[in-house]
């Protein structure tokens, strides 16, 4: 079974390319962007920020962002407190403070690209929080 290296060494090959010769990253934006989306639904949009890799500027791309999956069997109680717990304020700060990435995971864009159905206590925390009818 493949392990899964992690994220800075799997970026590393990118890093020296640009590093020794440069590189372009090329946009995924536009028609063709919102095409995949509309295809595929788990697709959300993002950006590369710029001094990612050495000399390169900004670039809009796709992503397709983590989602914490639970069984459907967990009562709605339990899965709303949990959620809500998720984007409190102590766990915002950790999210501020940590992984670079935890800075952009906002609740506003928590269900971008969704790809299954919500539990019914994370999707009764979102519709309290304004963001799901």
């Amino acid at each position: 079974m493949p392990i899964s290296r992690p994220r800075a060494t799997r970026r590393a090959p990118i890093v020296e390319l640009a590093t020794t010769t440069g590189l372009e990253l090329l946009p995924l934006a536009g028609a063709e962007a919102e095409k995949l989306r509309a295809q595929y639904k788990f697709f959300a949009e993002d950006e590369i920020p710029a001094g990612v890799y050495k000399d390169v500027p900004a670039v809009k791309t796709l992503a397709v962002g983590a989602q914490w999956v639970t069984s459907s069997k967990l009562s709605a109680d339990l899965v709303y407190e949990v959620t809500k717990a998720m984007w409190s304020d102590k766990t915002r700060a950790a999210l501020d403070t940590g992984h670079a990435k935890g800075k952009v995971i906002r609740k506003e864009t928590a269900l971008a690209g969704l790809g299954i159905p919500l539990h019914a206590g994370a999707e009764k925390f979102y519709k309290e929080a304004g963001l799901l009818k």
